[in-house]
């Protein structure tokens, strides 16, 4: 009888994404802690989450990380570097947008020896016209379908992140 069953049975595989659980690692001094914001699902074929990461001795030396998960299949026909690129070049313009100036770029290689490029803006303080600050930008693929996006106001800690940060499963 189940010979009978299986005799019309034909094998079928389809493509699908998962959402799995992973862990951001990074290496901080004690004075550091991270913290995630909840996450944040979008109908647009993508989740984000907010990771903020502060210096509990100098408020000023503090991060703030954006992770996208894309959670459309069809992004995995694209070439990963072309999206990294994209956002970048969008994240970019909407700093410019918004009256920044990009004061240089540096380069720099992230935990799998990727090269990565790091924007320094000069944003100017809305509550005081004659001050400014300075702002480290920059975006990491952590895999085909997960990026991260880095905004901090101190140079040593955008370092420290993008060449220590990684996705632990």
């Amino acid at each position: 009888m189940l010979m009978f069953l299986l005799a019309g049975c034909n094998a079928s595989e389809t493509p699908i994404l998962t959402v799995t659980a992973a862990n951001l690692s990074l290496n901080l001094t004690p004075n550091y802690n991270m913290s995630s914001v909840p996450i944040t699902t979008s109908g647009e074929g993508y989740i984000e989450q907010l990771i903020i990461i502060n210096n509990t001795e100098n408020m000023n030396d503090s991060s703030l990380l954006s992770l996208t998960s894309f959670s459309d299949i069809s992004v995995l026909e694209l070439e990963a570097d072309d999206i990294l690129i994209f956002m970048d070049n969008m994240l970019s313009g909407i700093f410019r947008l918004g009256g920044a100036d990009e004061k240089e770029s540096y380069n720099l290689k992230d935990h799998s020896n990727q090269n990565v490029t790091v924007r320094v803006f000069d944003i100017p303080d809305a509550e005081n016209p004659l001050s400014s600050n300075l702002t480290y930008m920059t975006s990491l693929r952590l895999d085909q379908l997960n990026y991260i996006y880095i905004f901090s106001m101190d140079k040593n800690l955008t370092n420290n992140i993008v060449e220590n940060l990684e996705l632990v499963e």
